[in-house]
């Protein structure tokens, strides 16, 4: 017999106990089943040797039986019968039967959910559970239920679960129902469908396994889980005297069975309790571990009875209150469902003014040995509302605070509160002049959101924080009296009460936007509603502030015209050179001052007729300069700028003429938020163009103002110091741009300087380059004038070449 499908293999020796060979064969093949199969068929066996044939059987369905029968035949090989017998060679003959079955082994198993769920168990508490097995074959099994998985779990199973029966045969055609109780004394995390026990089903004949089954369990062995909210303090906070508060303390049932619970008032009552329950739990642990799957579902039906029980005396207990000093707990005692909560509320009565504190004691049934006491602090008081009207420096802690007023309190960098003067001192404002539809809309839309106070710059707005120190609500009043200044009073709240909870703090915003050049000075109030301390029940402090503009100075000292403008000049400037001034303005006031630079085309009348059309290019011909914050020069016209005060901005004026002629630019300076006041410069400049130019790389040029208001140009060549007994040479270059021939003549005192060429012709459109030669023979400091008369000649033949020349008969080495 065969279980399944494999192949099963018997063999057949065949002895040759002759002294001759033997040869034999195996008849009936033909209609042998496929399922056996022969290793051999035939063969020659010598004398005393054997020959061993395998027969295999493999079945071809799961369920069947099958036979049938050979014929080994031993052949005559060498002729010995006689011969009457010679036409039969086979000697002799023997039947061999073959025989075979195969059976299934059908085991069916009822396991509810595919795995064993004992789902959540109390610690000490028996969970059962049970499934059967059925032999559905011809045949009888057994089988065997043992631990499987790792050691942990094989050791939990050991420990936890007791098996009845765990092996057993069952016959053909019967079932057997096993029961597993499940029994722990100590927490388990959850374990979900774990394998923990292995099913053997033996095959009864060979006694071996056929089949091993992993099963699967899930259980979960826990104390009560709870968690409250508060987990320790229950502060009712400040009550107002006479007044009643209430607070919950919230009991959650995170278990997955019901929770019941008693407030104790005591740390004594708390260890009796939890004495009473470890001693009804070991009680009922020992009465549990000789209990029968049977006595354990009628304890079930017991302990839903018992639950229906607890539920109602849950009901009935919850009416129970508990009263401890001026607190009121509502229920003291009672049950909550799995997974659900309940709330306890508790109730200060504030009778007296003065602090409450109390201390209670939450018992938990079924509660984990090792779970500490839970203990709750029942504190309150009663008071009476009111502000903080003392700390400055948290009252003002957005701005400045000083014990004495500065000697200039208007000259003030920032808002500042003066404690001895108890004023508020707001920085100087710029005035607010003739404000558009646009402004008075963008005021209001500004004065809806205390977002960003300060963005408007004709507003000088501060906050106030106004602080509840207090356990108590109060309800505050704001007001502020004018007592200085004309109508109408600049200062402005933008809310005239507030409600503050108790320990909260909310800002007030004070605006001062003053319309006139003028002090003003108001009385700020913020009353307590019902408040009966005199210390806290109303902050009162002055404002005080000032109205002004902003102004700039120019610190260079300028002439002025008859128009009353700045009149600066750049002096003769040859075309296509450049001559440069410079301005400054500093800001002597006490706020920022934002101002922008405007230039114009000064109306000059120019000395050539055909120059005029170039005119409009006079912004190419000035250059307007300055900086900002870094060395990098840019245009005035670029950006607005803002001048703090003690500050100021030099700017570098320049012209560089391209035509000959007499050039103005006009430059404005305006003052933002200051209608009042414009700067007006111009910048004036004349220049000329002719026919010899002088040109060295360390000439300056200068413009020399004379007695009679004018300027002239006045040209300086730097030979710097030098060593004595020492030679230094310079190149002065003569440029000729007119088309005649002119000679010059060069005019130098030859103490220590000397010249060559110093005479000479210059072909127009053509230069001449001078050598200036210093010989420091002693030491002293030289300064030489250079007189060069410049001659328009004619050659007397016109039709001549001009040629060039000097009267330098040497070459010089240079």
């Amino acid at each position: 017999q065969i279980v399944g499908s494999e192949t099963l293999q018997q063999s057949i020796t065949l002895k040759n106990s002759s002294l001759v060979s033997a040869k034999w064969n195996i008849a009936q093949l033909e209609s042998m089943p496929s399922e056996f199969t022969l290793s051999k068929s035939n063969g020659n066996i010598p004398a005393n040797k054997k020959e061993v044939i395998c027969v295999s059987y493999t079945p071809s369905e799961m369920e069947q039986r099958i036979s049938h029968a050979l014929q080994l035949n031993v052949l005559d090989t060498r002729n010995m019968q006689p011969m009457e017998l010679a036409m039969h060679p086979v000697l002799h003959s023997s039947p061999i039967e073959l025989a075979a079955e195969s059976f299934r082994m059908l085991h069916e198993i009822d396991i509810e959910g595919a795995h064993l769920d004992f789902g959540v168990v109390k610690v000490n508490n028996a969970a059962m559970k049970q499934f059967t097995i059925s032999n559905k074959g011809k045949y009888a099994l057994k089988f065997k239920l043992i631990s499987s998985g790792k050691a942990a779990i094989r050791k939990l199973v050991k420990t936890s679960v007791t098996i009845t029966p765990s092996m057993d045969c069952i016959e053909a055609g019967e079932q057997v129902q096993i029961s597993l109780v499940f029994q722990s004394k100590v927490e388990l995390e959850p374990l979900l469908k774990i394998q923990a026990l292995k099913l053997h089903i033996i095959e009864d004949s060979k006694d071996s396994v056929y089949e091993s089954i992993p099963i699967r369990i899930s259980v979960s062995c826990v104390y009560a889980k709870f968690h409250t909210i508060p987990q320790s303090t229950i502060n009712l906070g400040s009550v107002e005297l006479f007044k009643t508060r209430t607070k919950l303390l919230e009991l959650y049932n995170d278990g997955d069975f019901d929770l019941e619970y008693e407030v104790v008032t005591s740390l004594e009552q708390l260890e009796l309790k939890q004495k009473e329950k470890r001693t009804e739990m070991m009680t009922t642990s020992t009465n549990t571990e000789a209990e029968t799957g049977k006595e354990i579902e009628n304890k079930k039906v017991a302990g839903n009875k018992k639950k229906k029980d607890n539920n109602m005396a849950a009901a009935a207990d919850e009416a129970n209150t508990l009263e401890i000093g001026r607190y009121v707990i509502d229920p003291c005692k009672g049950c909550v469902p799995k997974q659900g909560y309940k709330s306890i509320s508790i109730t200060l009565n504030a009778m007296e003014l003065q602090s409450f504190k109390q201390q209670i004691y939450l018992f938990i049934n079924h509660c984990s040995p090792h779970q500490p006491k839970l203990g709750f602090e029942l504190t309150g008081e009663a008071c009476s509302p009111g502000i903080d009207t003392q700390d400055f420096r948290n009252i003002f802690e957005e701005q400045s605070v000083v014990i004495q007023a500065p000697n200039n309190p208007y000259a003030l960098t920032q808002n500042t509160f003066v404690v001895e003067d108890r004023a508020f001192l707001f920085t100087p404002v710029i005035l607010k002049h003739f404000p558009s539809k646009h402004a008075l809309q963008s005021q209001q839309d500004a004065d809806s959101s205390n977002d960003n106070p300060k963005n408007d710059s004709n507003v000088n707005a501060e906050r106030f924080k106004i602080t509840n120190p207090f356990n108590v609500p109060c309800d505050v009043k704001l007001s502020i009296e004018p007592k200085m200044g004309p109508e109408p009073c600049p200062f402005t709240l933008k809310q005239t009460a507030m409600h503050l909870a108790p320990h909260e703090y909310k800002y007030i915003v004070c605006e001062f936007a003053p319309t006139n050049l003028d002090y003003y000075s108001a009385i700020f109030r913020a009353e307590v509603v019902e408040g009966q301390d005199d210390h806290t029940k109303q902050l009162r402090f002055e404002l005080r502030g000032r109205g002004i503009l902003p102004r700039l100075n120019l610190v260079s000292n300028l002439v002025s015209d008859q128009l009353s403008r700045k009149v600066i000049a750049m002096g003769r400037v040859f075309v296509n050179q450049s001559s440069h001034s410079q301005f400054i303005i500093a800001n002597h006031g006490v706020i920022d001052a934002k101002y922008g630079y405007e230039l114009h085309a000064g109306k000059e009348e120019t000395t050539d007729a055909s120059a005029s059309a170039n005119v409009q290019n006079v912004f190419q011909m000035f250059s307007v300069l300055t900086t900002d914050g870094t060395q990098k020069l840019m245009d005035v016209r670029s950006k607005e700028f803002v001048l703090s005060p003690g500050q100021t901005q030099t700017v570098k004026l320049a012209f560089h003429p391209t035509e000959p002629g007499e050039y103005s630019v006009v430059i404005n300076i305006h003052i933002d938020k200051n209608p009042f006041e414009c700067t007006t410069i111009i910048c004036k400049g004349v220049a000329y163009r002719q026919d010899i130019t002088m040109l060295a790389p360390d000439l300056s040029v200068q413009n020399i103002a004379t007695k009679h208001g004018q300027y002239s140009l006045q040209r300086q060549l730097d030979f710097k110091d030098l060593a004595v007994g020492s030679v230094r040479r310079k190149q002065l270059t003569l440029t000729n741009h007119s088309h005649h021939l002119y000679r010059f003549t060069a005019n130098l005192a030859e103490s220590f300087f000397s010249v060559r060429p110093n005479i000479g012709h210059i072909l127009p459109d053509s230069s001449r380059v001078l050598l200036l030669t210093l010989h420091a023979t002693k030491a002293a400091d030289i300064q030489q004038t250079l007189s060069i008369n410049l001659e328009r000649i004619k050659y007397k033949d016109d039709s001549g070449e001009m040629l060039e020349w000097d009267n330098s008969m040497t070459q010089i080495r240079r």
